[in-house]
């Protein structure tokens, strides 16, 4: 039982700190398309995606995060697990 209780604690420590970057063209807020990148787990996962969509450069029109602590169950205690989420907002050059 203790070992079931410890896969199952590190799976979710894994769900809930999974890298994922997700990038969808919007409007800008001068009306021109723009690319909303939206981020887990590190800023840096938004940067690198906007280098991606924007191979020659690009500028930021917005950007924001937050970071924060998870408490997820451990055995019969809980750990704290990292979060990120960011926003990136950016037009290509």
């Amino acid at each position: 039982m203790p070992y079931e209780r410890l896969v199952l604690g590190l799976w979710i420590v894994a769900v809930v700190s999974c890298a994922t970057v997700t990038a969808k063209p919007v409007q800008g807020p001068d009306g021109t398309p723009h690319i909303l990148i939206e981020c887990k787990k590190s800023q840096a996962r938004c940067i690198e995606e906007a280098g991606r969509q924007c191979p020659n450069g690009y500028n930021v029109a917005d950007s924001g995060g937050y970071s924060g602590t998870a408490i997820v169950p451990y055995g019969s205690t809980f750990v704290g697990a990292p979060v990120y989420r960011g926003t990136l907002l950016i037009k290509c050059r």
